[in-house]
């Protein structure tokens, strides 16, 4: 009996997704947890896997097809005999007409490959992957190749129009809800790290430290903890922690779930794994919403010292992380160089006020005080 394939859940207020590329064909045999398409949600590319083994016996939807969620996009054969005694007895006049049939499997020589990020780029661009082969560039098209295309195609207009990915126009959208719908308050306070990062030595990474003391200090100010739902506010026992990452063609924030959980290691291993998927476009849907608390870090650019971040709605607080430096700081009337970061947080005025801000940069510095190594 077929197995539907149904498009799920993409993320928090998705509606629909774009099917980027399938992976698999029909008649290919996949097992559980395979990959088969690659979905453009309103946040990120996300891989598609397979929900039971089987053999494709129909894919339901095109290529670049914009998919409501909950839609049939393929279906399985539960096994490979299945799909196999569909065609094996063929009627004289399908045996026929298939004999003279070419290969399925052979493709067309002028057909264009790209991966997903080459594909996607060409259609923002507005480049025809055909026109690229006629061109004499090589099969597969890859993003250098995009590059040269398009300084080859260089004319002398002065302007272009830019094409927003889905993921540019989401954040747009959220952002701009965000700052109409939420009072903005601030509150900046600059964070002593030397004891902190002297006690577990050089194979601890300053932001791996920050995250794990964030999470700390939200188990004890659990009121940012929390989402804004249909107008009513819930706050979170599990810490589900957002962590803003940039794109080429947007920002996304995926989620550490029950974050609370972790050992500062633990915590620094699951934060660089989500961040590496989520640059190669393999986030899974549910790390991509739900989060209850997001941390916006510029720290990489020293210029950055401290800056404001805008709340990720739901949510109702949000940190901004700047620069980690050494700073002269006075102790006991001397002069001391240490190593210090700016932290602003953000938070929703209806929800939270400048009181509760400042205890929570409190509970921020007496977490680093009392970590041991």
């Amino acid at each position: 009996m077929p197995i539907d394939i149904v498009l799920p859940n993409l993320g928090f207020d998705a509606q629909s997704g774009r099917l980027i590329e399938w992976l698999k064909q029909v008649g290919d045999v996949v097992e559980k947890g395979d990959v088969i398409a690659i979905i453009e949600s309103d946040k990120a590319e996300v891989e598609f896997e397979a929900i039971a083994a089987g053999v494709i016996s129909e894919l339901c939807a095109q290529e670049d097809d914009e998919v409501p969620i909950g839609s049939v996009i393929a279906r399985l054969a539960g096994k490979a005999d299945d799909a196999a005694s569909e065609t094996a007895a063929p009627t004289a006049s399908a045996a026929a007409s298939t004999a003279e049939a070419p290969p399925a499997a052979r493709l067309p020589a002028d057909l264009p490959l790209a991966l997903p990020k080459a594909r996607k780029a060409a259609r923002q661009s507005g480049i025809s992957l055909e026109a690229m082969l006629q061109a004499g560039y090589g099969n597969p098209i890859t993003l250098e190749d995009l590059a040269r295309y398009q300084r080859s195609s260089a004319g002398a207009s002065v302007a272009s129009l830019v094409q927003r990915s889905a993921v540019q126009l989401r954040m747009a959208e959220r952002m701009s809800r965000s700052m109409s719908e939420a009072p903005h308050f601030y509150v900046s306070g600059e964070i002593d790290l030397e004891r902190a990062l002297q006690r577990l030595g050089s194979e601890v990474r300053p932001n791996d430290l920050l995250q794990f003391v964030i999470v700390k200090a939200l188990e004890q100010t659990p009121q940012f903890n929390a989402r804004v739902e249909e107008g009513q506010l819930y706050q979170y026992d599990d810490i589900h922690l957002a962590a803003a990452v940039a794109l080429n063609d947007g920002l996304i924030a995926p989620v550490i779930r029950h974050a609370q959980r972790y050992s500062l290691s633990e915590l620094a291993t699951r934060s660089r794994d989500l961040i590496a998927r989520a640059r190669d476009g393999r986030l899974l849907p549910e790390e991509m919403g739900g989060g209850t608390f997001t941390i916006s870090n510029l720290g990489m650019v020293k210029q950055v010292d401290q800056f404001t971040a805008v709340i990720n709605p739901p949510q109702v607080a949000i940190a901004a992380i700047g620069a980690i430096k050494r700073r002269p700081v006075v102790i006991d009337n001397g002069l001391h160089l240490r190593h210090t970061v700016w932290v602003t947080l953000s938070g929703d005025h209806r929800f939270v006020d400048g009181m509760a801000l400042a205890r929570f940069l409190e509970a921020l510095q007496a977490q680093l005080d009392q970590l041991r190594g």
